[in-house]
């Protein structure tokens, strides 16, 4: 197993290489310490304090990012776009009490889907998260924070959340600062190069009546592999159709519009038709 100054990664051939535990941990299955979006020590009942200003940031700084100063080296909180990138490129394996593989804990095996790479995989428990004296949800949801503000809502940032019940996981974007959640590290691949990159929209025209909705996604590929990101989404006419941060579509009036998804500096647009 490779390692980051002292701690084991899993490169899953993507942008970034996925610790194999939690801060706080010394296992894949342990769930670890919780922390407070933006506090560099273990929750505890003054973690209900003062919030990070995110007014002025697009990331959490590394003086604030608990992996980073725990951990040290290139380790660092993900990014928001870099936790759904796990998500959209990984096969997602749930595994209940007594499985034999994790020691008994509940969680999901993370596999790559991606070629070459689909024997490797993470494991994230289903740690809850804490409030106040409490802990919430343990084994039957997982709370791990990004390093990506909420600019809507500067109280709160983005999260992955899952819960086992309902067998779903998704990027959240207003967890409140001062809950506990669980930390997963990750540091740059060196592999890793935006260089030779190309992208495409899921549609390039659509035709919509007031009161429709579409779902874009722009897909980047690198090589032989597809990686899909969720994008800067904009909308030339939002009164015809306007788009949210996930690329969901709504038509709004007649009319034309365009809608463009722009991934390091690399755009691809779709004309929409209101009728």
């Amino acid at each position: 197993m490779e390692k980051e100054n002292g701690y084991e990664y899993v490169d899953l051939g993507l942008s970034v290489k996925w610790a194999t535990f939690n801060v706080g941990a010394t296992k894949p299955y342990e769930y670890g310490d919780h922390f407070a979006w933006g506090e560099t020590e273990k929750y505890n009942n003054n973690s209900i304090r003062n919030y990070v200003d995110t007014n002025s940031i697009i990331t959490l700084d590394l003086k604030n990012d608990v992996a980073h100063v725990k951990w040290g080296g290139k380790w660092r909180m993900p990014t928001r776009e870099e936790m759904e990138e796990l998500n959209n490129n990984c096969n997602w394996e749930l595994y209940e009490e007594d499985n034999s593989e994790f020691n008994g804990v509940v969680g999901y095996k993370v596999t790559s889907n991606l070629k070459g790479y689909t024997n490797r995989f993470i494991f994230l428990p289903a740690a809850g998260y804490r409030l106040g004296d409490g802990k919430c949800d343990v084994g039957n949801h997982g709370y791990y924070w990004t390093s990506t503000p909420n600019k809507d809502f500067p109280s709160s940032a983005w999260s992955f959340y899952y819960n086992i019940r309902d067998i779903f996981h998704f990027t959240h974007p207003k967890y409140e600062h001062y809950l506990g959640q669980s930390i997963r590290p990750v540091c740059p691949s060196e592999a890793w190069s935006w260089s030779g990159i190309s992208v495409a929209l899921n549609k390039e025209s659509a035709s919509l009546q007031i009161g429709q909705t579409l779902n874009l996604y722009l897909s980047i590929k690198k090589g032989e592999d597809i990686v899909f990101y969720p994008i800067t989404w904009t909308s030339n006419n939002p009164s015809i159709a306007s788009v949210n941060s996930d690329g969901h579509v709504i038509a709004n009036a007649a009319g034309n519009a365009v809608i463009t998804g722009t991934f390091h500096g690399v755009s691809a647009c779709c004309n929409i038709v209101v009728e």
